[in-house]
């Protein structure tokens, strides 16, 4: 099992036992090992700067152009970049050093919030400008979200997963707390330009923090993983791994929905309500103080509520603030609805968070990260896109009615797609059984291999040894390989060849190294439908051809 040090840094060459959960007994706990308290604390400052440049820059827009779509657009320029970096950008977490792959991003956030607020001090406020320098900054979290997210389960031990994911929700919840109220605040007596300035110096502190950070986690995959490949592996991880489907599918129909709240909210409060900045910024403060408090009391509601009912009183709450967003003006009514919201949106997006990072191994946990923020946040922006569309073109009140409409169908979906359903796998990689030992001069780079394995199987076990390699070709696609199949000898019909490819002998060589306990638990519900005398014969055969035969 992994130790993890008040230092917060795993031993090499250990791991860490899904099954063995240490109990610690306290919300606060993981604040006691040194990196995640610096993780969460540039996190924090991070998020905050992000917070005050897209409530000022939504401000901006909302206020200096009468265009409904220019201010839903803003959710769409922040979303967008991790729907198109996601998967690159955690085939990158799990490749490279994460430490560094965080200081070049807040470097460049530092660099494009400083453009921009040079831009608006000189009166450069076109929409399409703002827009712009909007999606370029947030390229920056596109690509860093997956690292914040991935190190946190390197740096706590099992036992304290839950209270650090709802804590990273404190920090991002306090971020959006603060940040908009206090970017309200400075709208109210100053120009946008200063919030920027702000903002860059915000991002600026991010850099230092983690520059001065004491331990760096261990990197969580071979660092002869190929990039291409490395995306090539995650997207198919998810893709195989079944159990997941659900989480992503109604991660995707919530963050539509829900984005009609974020999206359409300034224009409610400059059009509708006829409100000033500190009012729009004082309601984004509820949603953030609402989190706050739903993470403080997130255990307690986790051990009353199960997934699928939390994702239910949510999805319930944001239908009811959405309808409210139209049909209420009374603001201090609308300030309780956007803090009970905040409750829901923590409660929502701790269990999707969850139930992603404690079911993927740490070997792929990057990569499943950003296709999950990848598909989410592709919802977040298409969502914006829409609701947007449909208020300019039709009417505001059409534009909410469609938001809430969609989230009540979602909640039919809970009878198909259950969260609850998803038992834990003990994902311990135990100590790796040694892969086969060529007699050839091979380098990691060669290939494809073409791996075959000769049961023989009894008559009457054949249908039930077909549906256990239905899993088990599941788990060999989960872990890399890019084809597999079953031939059955038609001479000796109890003879059945199970094949798989491999892209090079390195990735063969991670295959075997990649097992948990719950994957070797699949293979031996094979092996005991081979009704041979020795063991099964694998042969593992290399496309390249011919190969010398080293001296010995």
């Amino acid at each position: 099992m992994a130790e993890t040090d008040k230092k917060g840094t795993t031993t090499p060459g250990t791991v860490t036992n899904a099954s063995t959960v240490i109990a610690t007994g306290s919300f606060w706990s993981p604040f006691q090992y040194r990196v995640f308290t610096a993780i969460w604390l540039a996190a924090l400052f991070s998020d905050l700067g992000l917070w005050m440049q897209n409530t000022g820059a939504s401000w901006l827009i909302a206020k200096a152009h009468n265009s409904t779509i220019f201010v839903t657009l803003m959710v769409t320029a922040t979303s967008l970049p991790i729907f198109l970096l996601g998967v690159p950008a955690g085939a990158l977490s799990d490749i490279f050093n994460k430490r560094k792959i965080l200081l070049i991003t807040q470097s460049w956030m530092f660099i494009i919030a400083a453009i921009l607020s040079v831009c608006t001090f000189l009166g450069y406020t076109s929409p399409y400008l703002i827009l712009t320098l909007s999606f370029l900054l947030a390229l920056g979290p596109a690509i860093n979200e997956t690292a914040w997210q991935s190190i946190v389960p390197l740096v706590v031990p099992p036992g304290s997963l839950a209270s650090a994911i709802a804590l990273n929700g404190v920090s991002i919840n306090l971020a959006r707390a603060i940040g908009p109220a206090l970017a309200g605040l400075i709208l109210s007596y100053y120009a946008a330009s200063y919030i920027f300035i702000l903002n860059a110096f915000f991002f600026l502190i991010t850099f230092f923090v983690v520059f001065f950070w004491s331990g760096t986690p261990v990197s969580t995959a071979l660092q002869t993983e190929r990039f291409f490949a490395a995306m090539r592996i995650g997207v198919n991880y998810m893709r195989y791994a079944n159990k997941l489907h659900p989480v992503l599918i109604r991660s995707v129909i919530f963050a539509i929905g829900v984005s009609g709240m974020f999206a359409l909210l300034p224009i409610i409060v400059s059009t509708k309500l006829k409100l000033e900045a500190n009012s729009y910024g004082a309601m984004l403060f509820c949603i953030g103080g609402g989190a706050i408090v739903g993470a403080l009391v997130l255990s307690k509601i986790n051990r009353i509520l199960g997934a699928d009912q939390k994702l239910l009183l949510a999805t319930v709450v944001v239908i009811l603030v959405l309808l409210s967003m139209y049909h209420i003006s009374n603001v201090y009514i609308l300030y309780v609805g956007f803090f009970i919201s905040g409750i829901a949106w923590l409660m929502t997006m701790s269990t999707f968070n969850f139930l992603i990072q404690s079911n993927v191994p740490k070997w792929v946990l990057s990569r499943s990260i950003s296709i999950y923020l990848l598909l989410f946040q592709g919802g977040l922006a298409s969502g914006g896109f829409l609701w947007g569309w449909i208020a300019d073109n039709y009417s505001l009140k059409m534009s909410l009615y469609c938001a809430a409409g969609l989230l009540s169908l979602s909640l039919l979906m809970a009878f198909r797609y259950r969260l609850d359903s998803i038992v834990p796998e003990d994902l311990t990689i135990p100590e790796a059984p040694l892969a086969v030992i060529p007699l050839l001069e091979i380098t990691a780079v060669d290939g494809p291999v073409l791996v075959w394995v000769e049961y023989t199987v009894a008559q009457q076990d054949i249908r039930s040894f077909t549906t256990a390699a239905e899993t088990l070709s599941q788990l060999r696609m989960r872990n890399g390989a890019s084809q597999v199949g079953l031939f059955q000898n038609v001479m000796v019909p109890t003879l059945i060849t199970e094949f798989y490819f491999v892209e090079s002998w390195s990735e063969y060589q991670m295959q075997v190294e990649r097992y948990t306990v719950n994957d070797l638990e699949i293979l031996s519900g094979i092996l005991k439908y081979h009704s041979g005398s020795t063991p099964p014969v694998e042969k593992v055969m290399l496309a390249q051809v011919p190969k010398e035969i080293p001296s010995t």
